[in-house]
Formats: structure tokens, C-alpha cells, sequence
């Protein structure tokens, strides 16, 4: 009447279970318009140069030089490709080398075969093991747009801040103390 549970039925039903994929953790958009998303592909033979400005996915395996701009969707790099300029998406994920900027609204993943070099501004950054970052990381949290600063002080206010500035970056003198 009754089945005997044991921990063998346990194993075997949580292993059944679907496993998430990185895709997944990247892509925070709603499950139900991935299978409607376009893809548009540069291929490996591809060299353009100029600005690139999408509404859909773009995947890149040629040479690009210029700014990318992909609004609210996914840019991949492939290991085979080489981008010289600026780099926005909502998800941006480089396999390949990219020289200058990266702003991914949302999560930047360079995998074991990036080398980039450039500043990374996003929410969600993933590096994997190998791969190669020369420049900086800013969280979107800490970016402050320029036009969000009023400015509150005196006009003799900044150059006082410089010399402050200046003062705090000077290492202190160090002198001896007899005994």
C-alpha cells in the first residue's frame, strides 16, 4: 500500500532536477521572450570600422573598431575576435580581446580567454580563471553622473580641494627619534 522512501529514491530524483546553465544566471530577462530574441552575427571575416548600434542580441567573431552600443540585450565576443573602442550592453560577455571601455547594464562575464584592457563598469561582474583585465572596475552603484553633482561651494572651493588633494597624496616624513 505504502512505498518505502529510501535516500537512494532521494538521490536519484533531485539529480533529475534541471541544472542551471550560465546562460541563465546572465540573462535576467523574462524567460518567456528568449525564444523570440534575434540574433545578429558578425562573422570571423568581418572588419568594420565605424559605430555599431543594435535592438537585438549581437554576437562578434571578426574585427571591429568603433563604439558598440547594444540597447538592453546581450553582446558576445567571440575568442576569435578583436574590438578596439567602447562596449554597452545589458549583459556583455568576452571571449576574445577588447581594447577600451566595457558598461554592462547588468553583467559582465570574461571567460578564460578574454584579455581586455580597459575600464569595466557594471552591476554583476564574472571573471573566470585565465582571463586577462589591465584597467579598472566600477560598480554601477559607485558611478555618479555628472549631472546629478550641484555644486553647494565657493568658487575658491576647488582649488582648495586640490591642494588638499595634493597634501593627502604626499608621504609624511619620517624622521629618526634618538634614545
Amino acid at each position: 500500500m505504502f512505498k518505502k522512501f529510501t535516500m537512494v529514491d532521494e538521490f536519484i530524483r533531485r539529480s533529475m532536477r534541471p541544472k542551471p546553465n550560465i546562460s541563465t544566471l546572465l540573462d535576467s530577462s523574462n524567460e518567456a521572450e528568449q525564444p523570440t530574441q534575434k540574433l545578429s552575427h558578425l562573422g570571423q571575416s568581418a572588419r568594420v570600422t565605424g559605430d555599431i548600434s543594435l535592438t537585438e542580441n549581437l554576437s562578434i567573431e571578426g574585427t571591429i573598431e568603433g563604439t558598440i552600443t547594444i540597447r538592453g540585450k546581450r553582446l558576445s565576443i567571440s575568442d576569435r575576435a578583436l574590438v578596439k573602442g567602447e562596449l554597452r550592453a545589458r549583459t556583455v560577455e568576452v571571449h576574445g580581446t577588447v581594447e577600451g571601455d566595457i558598461h554592462g547594464e547588468e553583467v559582465v562575464h570574461l571567460h578564460a580567454s578574454a584579455s581586455v584592457i580597459g575600464n569595466v563598469h557594471c552591476k554583476r561582474i564574472l571573471v573566470d580563471d585565465g582571463a586577462q583585465f589591465d584597467g579598472t572596475l566600477k560598480t554601477l552603484r559607485d558611478v555618479v553622473k555628472s549631472t546629478d553633482i550641484k555644486s553647494t561651494t565657493e568658487p575658491s572651493a576647488p582649488k582648495e580641494a586640490e591642494e588638499a588633494t595634493k597634501a593627502a597624496k604626499e608621504k609624511p616624513k619620517l624622521r629618526s627619534v634618538g634614545t
